[in-house]
């Protein structure tokens, strides 16, 4: 049977989405993995601030795989704070089919020392639309013999794309060694009506938009 979830209202249907209205469920939803695959919104703007009570750094994504649906409703995360390794974002790494829309990142900081690092989302094969990031993003990964087609995959929104990210836009600063990129690190998916302004940094494949693209 379904467990009984008496922290969130809703049944997490497409009807009935779960609705997160604090940071401290919010939190719990981190932990709660077998929920990932189930729909959400938010019904409140939520600060994930390390210096209040309760709240933490995290060393992973506060989501490391969602397959689900998070409608933002309009509504931001704000002061995520990550250090960790990879996949890394909001969301580490979003699966086919699944999808974020309506969601704003804002002051948030993503740092890792390995590859696929996003604002939004680390590694992203499903939808993002009308959703945005001001987040600081980086990657110390080193580049490797191979070249840099094995390392990096920073971007503003999306680390990668072999989604589609559509009505989106990153304001933040990006930091990587390769495939670099103001919105997406690199993109095989598609990408439409979107944009990018921040500071992009990196040593191969870098760009305004996209570091690295074989897509749309």
């Amino acid at each position: 049977p379904e467990p009984i979830i008496d922290w969130l209202d809703g049944k997490g249907t497409d009807q009935e989405p779960y609705r997160i209205d604090s940071a401290d469920q919010l939190i719990f939803l981190s932990r709660a993995g077998g929920l990932w695959n189930k729909h959400f919104i938010l019904g409140a703007d939520i600060d994930l601030d390390r210096n209040l009570r309760g709240r933490q750094v995290f060393s992973q994504a506060v989501i490391q795989v969602f397959s689900g649906v998070f409608d933002g409703n309009g509504h931001v995360i704000l002061n995520l704070h990550v250090e960790g390794g990879s996949y890394l974002g909001f969301v580490g790494k979003l699966s086919a089919y699944a999808s974020i829309k309506d969601l704003g990142i804002a002051n948030i900081s993503i740092n890792g020392t390995g590859s696929y690092i996003g604002g939004l989302v680390g590694d992203n094969y499903g939808d993002i639309s009308t959703s945005y990031s001001t987040a600081s993003v980086s990657s110390l990964a080193k580049l490797s013999a191979e070249g840099a087609s094995l390392v990096g995959h920073v971007g503003g929104l999306a680390g990668s794309n072999a989604g589609s990210i559509a009505t989106s836009y990153s304001l933040g600063e990006v930091n990587g060694p390769a495939n670099v990129g103001g919105l997406a690190g690199s993109s095989g998916g598609s990408i439409a009506n979107s944009y990018s302004t921040g500071s992009v940094n990196g040593y191969e494949n870098i760009g305004g938009l996209a570091g690295i693209s074989h897509g749309s």
